[in-house]
C-alpha cells in the first residue's frame, strides 16, 4: 500500500465478480487489512455506494494472493467475504467461483510465468489448507480471456478456466458429512447436510412450498421462505459442528428440484439467505455430492424412469409434529415397482443410512503415542523433577539421555530427557499396529516427500522410520518393541500391572498427549490425519476461516497429538508435554506438590473446555511446560465421529468454569526465540 493508494484487479470469477489484491499490497495486520477492504468495497451500505461493490454478495468478494508459502504451492489464495451491510469481513469459507480468477491474476502480477499455451496453476487455498489447479489458456504468453464457455445465470461467455480440486471433503467440518448421516431431519424438512469444498444444506425444493422453477428475484419476495432458510441453516450449522452461524455465510442451503432445462438437477441457492443468481463452484461440488450419495434428498429430484410419476412422502416428523432437528434413517434401496418399503420394514433392512463410508474413518494404522525425547539445559534439576516430583522411574541411561518411564507403561521407557544447550523436544516416538501397517505408512510418508529413513531402534524398540511434519518436528515409527520387565523391586502385585505404583511424587500413570507449536496448525493436522491416518476430533477456527489449533487422535483416547498457532512464527517448537494421573484428586495433589518444591504453576487446577480435561500447568526446571491431566473418562467411541469446532467469540469466554486463559499460554514455548 502506498500513499497513491493499493493496487487492486476487479475480475469476475465463474458467477462471482471479486477484487484480487498482492498480499504484500495490502496491511499485514489482519484488522487493518478488513478496514481497508470496507471501505474499498463500501460496506457498510446496502448500495455500497461509495466502494468497488456492487450492493450483492457475489460482487462483494476479495482474493488476496501471494507467493506459495508451501513448496508445492505456486500461490496461495486467501478469500475475504465482504458484507454488504454490515462491517463484516469473514474467511471462514473457500470461494470456488473467485478462485477461477487466482491463476489468470498469478501470471497478471507476475507470480507465476506463463507455460506456452496453458498454464498451470497450482493453488494452496488458506483458508482450508486445501489445494486446487487451475488451467487456462495463455497463447503467446499473455492470458486469453475470450472464449466461447457458458456459465447458467451468466451473461455472456469467456475462456474455461478448468479448476482440479484435492482434499476438498470436510474443508470447514472435518468430514465429508458432518453430521455423520445421509438424512436428517429440520423443521420437518429432510436435508442432506455435506462439505465437500463448502458446507451446504441440501432440501428438495418441494419439501419448502416452491416448485424449484421461481426466478431468484421472486423468491427474494418470500419472507415466509426466508425465515424457513435461516432456521434451516442456523440449526443444520450446530448439527455440522460449526456452533453458532447467525454472523456467518455458511453453511449455504441449496433447494433442488428435477431438471427443467437439461442438466441433472435444477438448485436455487440461498447465502446466507439471499437467493443466488447461479450457483458456485465450490457450492456445486457439495451438491453434486449429495446428489451422488444414495439415499440422500438431492437423488430424490433426479428425473425419474421414462413414464413413472414423480412421487414423494411427506417428510418424517419430530415427535408431536413440531419442528427441531433430528436424524433419520432411509432405506438406500426400494422395493419392487421402485416404491419404498413399509417404514418398520425398511428400518429392519436398513437400519442405517447408506453411504456412511465416506466418513473421515480412523485408519488404526499407528497405535498409540510411544515416547518423547525432551531437551533440557538443567539435565540433573530435570531428572529430579520427573523421578521425584512426577514419580517416573529411570529404565536405563545412555550417554547424555535418561530413558525414563510412567509406572502404566507397557514399553521400556515414555520418555528420554537428553543434556542440551536449549529447551524443545527432539522426536515424538508413535507405535505402529503392526509390521504391515508400519510398511504402508512408510510408503505414505515417502510419497509426501517428509521422510528421512530408517534408523536402529532406541532402547526397548526396534527399526524405527523418522520422518519431520511439514513444520519440522521430528518422529519416529516402529512396530518391534520389548515389553517391560519389572525388576523385583519394582514388581506390582497385579500381574496386569507392568510396575508397581510409586510411592512417591504425582505417581504420573501414562504418556497422554504431546502439543506442538507450528506455523500453520491445519497443515500439519492434515498431514497427521491425511498421511499417518489419525481424525481431528476438536479444533479452533478464528473468525478470519483460519484454524488455529486442532486436537487429533489414533484410537479410542480423544487426543494424542496437537498442533496450536506458535505466535512467532517460527516451527518446530513445543508448547507442552502431558502426563496422565489417575483421578481428578491427583491433579489437586499435584498442585500441592509442586508449591511445596518450588515447581512453578503457570495455570490451574482447572477445567478444559475442549476435550474437558482437568488441568495443571508447570515448568519443569529446563523450561519446558508440563501438564498433568485427567482425560481418562473420556473417549470417543464413535466411528463416525465429527469434528466439534470451536469459534472465536467461544474461546474468549476461557475455560470449562470461567478460567480466563493465562497470557503466557498463548506466548510461551520451547526452544525460547524472540518474536518474527
Amino acid at each position: 500500500m502506498t500513499d497513491e493508494g493499493v493496487r487492486c484487479m476487479l475480475m469476475r470469477g465463474g458467477t462471482s465478480k471479486g477484487a484480487y489484491f498482492l498480499a504484500g499490497d495490502l496491511p499485514a495486520d489482519p484488522g487493518e487489512r478488513d478496514d481497508l477492504l470496507l471501505r474499498v468495497l463500501g460496506s457498510p451500505d446496502p448500495r455500497q455506494i461509495d466502494g468497488i461493490g456492487g450492493a450483492h454478495p457475489l460482487t462483494s468478494k476479495v482474493a488476496v494472493v501471494s507467493a506459495g508459502a508451501d513448496p508445492s504451492a505456486d500461490v496461495d489464495y486467501l478469500f475475504l467475504q465482504v458484507a454488504v451491510d454490515e462491517p463484516v469481513v469473514s474467511g471462514r469459507q473457500n470461494c470456488g467461483n473467485i478462485l477461477a480468477g487466482v491463476g489468470p491474476f498469478a501470471v497478471e502480477r507476475g507470480l507465476v510465468e506463463p507455460g506456452g499455451d496453458r498454464t498451470d496453476v497450482r493453488i494452496r487455498l488458506v483458508n482450508t489448507g486445501g489445494f486446487a489447479t487451475a488451467s487456462f489458456p495463455t497463447p503467446g504468453g499473455r492470458v486469453d480471456y475470450r472464449g466461447g464457455t457458458a456459465i447458467s445465470g451468466v451473461p455472456g461467455t469467456a475462456a474455461a478456466v478448468v479448476l482440479g480440486f484435492e482434499d476438498t471433503a470436510g474443508s470447514a467440518t472435518g468430514g465429508l458429512l458432518p453430521t455423520g448421516r445421509v438424512l436428517d431431519v429440520i423443521d420437518g424438512v429432510e436435508v442432506t447436510c455435506v462439505d465437500n469444498g463448502m458446507p451446504v444444506v441440501v432440501a428438495a425444493a418441494e419439501d419448502l412450498g416452491i416448485t424449484g422453477y421461481e426466478p431468484h428475484e421472486e423468491l427474494a419476495r418470500d419472507a415466509a421462505l426466508l425465515d424457513r432458510i435461516q432456521s434451516l441453516r442456523l440449526q443444520a450449522g450446530k448439527l455440522m459442528g460449526l456452533g453458532d452461524v447467525s454472523a456467518a455465510s455458511v453453511p449455504k442451503t441449496t433447494l433442488v428440484a428435477p431438471p427443467r432445462d437439461g442438466g441433472v438437477l435444477c438448485t436455487r441457492t440461498f447465502i446466507p439467505v439471499r437467493p443466488h443468481a447461479a450457483i458456485g463452484v465450490l457450492g456445486a461440488i457439495s451438491v453434486v455430492t449429495a446428489a451422488l450419495l444414495p439415499g440422500g434428498v438431492a437423488g430424490l429430484a433426479r428425473p425419474p424412469a421414462r413414464g413413472r410419476p414423480v412421487r414423494r412422502r411427506a417428510p418424517d416428523r419430530a415427535p408431536g409434529g413440531g419442528g427441531g432437528a433430528r436424524p433419520v434413517h432411509r432405506p438406500a434401496d426400494r422395493g419392487a415397482r421402485g416404491q419404498r418399503p413399509h417404514r418398520a420394514q425398511a428400518l429392519r433392512r436398513n437400519g442405517l443410512p447408506a453411504g456412511r463410508k465416506s466418513v473421515n474413518a480412523l485408519l488404526h494404522d499407528v497405535a498409540h503415542l510411544g515416547h518423547v525425547e525432551l531437551l533440557t539445559p538443567e539435565p540433573e534439576r530435570s531428572l529430579w523433577f520427573f523421578t521425584e516430583i512426577l514419580g517416573m522411574t529411570a529404565a536405563s541411561q545412555d550417554g547424555d539421555s535418561v530413558h525414563l518411564r510412567t509406572y502404566d507403561d507397557y514399553e521400556h521407557h515414555s520418555l528420554t530427557l537428553t543434556a542440551h544447550h536449549t529447551s524443545g523436544i527432539r522426536a515424538t516416538g508413535l507405535r505402529a499396529s503392526s509390521q504391515e501397517a508400519l510398511d504402508r505408512r512408510v510408503l505414505a510418508i515417502k510419497d509426501a516427500g517428509l521422510g528421512i529413513g530408517w534408523r536402529d531402534g532406541e532402547p526397548g524398540r526396534g527399526p524405527t522410520y523418522a520422518f519431520r511434519d511439514p513444520d519440522g518436528h521430528e518422529f519416529r515409527l516402529y512396530w518391534e518393541s520389548e515389553w517391560y520387565e519389572a525388576p523385583e523391586e519394582l514388581r506390582p502385585a497385579l500381574k496386569n500391572q507392568p510396575q508397581a505404583f510409586p510411592g512417591h511424587g504425582v505417581g504420573v500413570r501414562r504418556l497422554d498427549h504431546v502439543n506442538f507449536l507450528a506455523a500453520e496448525a491445519a497443515a500439519n493436522g492434515a498431514f497427521v490425519r491425511d498421511v499417518l491416518g489419525a481424525r481431528v476430533t476438536e479444533q479452533i477456527m478464528l473468525d478470519s476461516g483460519r484454524v488455529s489449533a486442532q486436537w487429533l487422535h489414533f484410537a479410542s483416547k480423544s487426543y494424542d497429538l496437537v498442533y496450536t498457532d506458535d505466535w512467532s512464527g517460527s516451527s518446530g517448537r513445543l508448547h507442552h508435554l502431558a502426563f496422565a494421573t489417575n483421578a481428578r484428586e491427583d491433579i489437586l495433589r499435584a498442585a500441592d506438590i509442586c508449591l511445596e518444591n518450588g515447581v512453578f504453576i503457570e495455570t490451574g487446577p482447572h477445567k478444559h473446555a475442549i476435550q474437558q480435561t482437568f488441568f495443571l500447568y508447570v515448568y519443569e526446571p529446563g523450561g519446558n511446560r508440563v501438564e498433568l491431566c485427567n482425560p481418562l473418562t473420556r473417549l470417543i467411541l464413535a466411528p463416525d465421529w465429527r469434528t466439534i469446532t470451536w469459534t472465536e467469540a467461544e474461546r474468549a469466554k476461557g475455560q470449562a468454569w470461567g478460567l480466563k486463559t493465562i497470557e503466557s499460554f498463548h506466548t510461551h514455548g520451547t526452544p525460547p526465540v524472540s518474536p518474527a
